[in-house]
């Protein structure tokens, strides 16, 4: 004997069901665009702010926060 298999939806109660739908509905108001496009705008945007990204370009030790201080031993 064959195993019928159930539909997810049927086993959802009518709250669980009603937040499903609405996040469809939100995901459906979301504009899309083409992947092509999107890197393009991607790598326009890392390319722009290249010079400014922190993580790539370093951290001026005179501003650095983070940087360990040291002792001033005299003797």
């Amino acid at each position: 004997m064959s195993e019928v298999e159930e539909d997810p939806f049927m086993l959802m109660n009518a709250d669980e069901l009603k937040i499903y739908i609405a996040q469809l509905q939100r995901e459906s108001a979301n504009s899309r665009i083409k992947t092509s496009e999107g890197s393009k705008d991607l790598m326009s945007f890392i390319q722009d702010n290249t010079a400014n990204d922190p993580l790539l370009t370093g951290i001026d030790s005179k501003t650095n926060p983070f940087i360990e201080k040291k002792d001033c031993i005299l003797f």
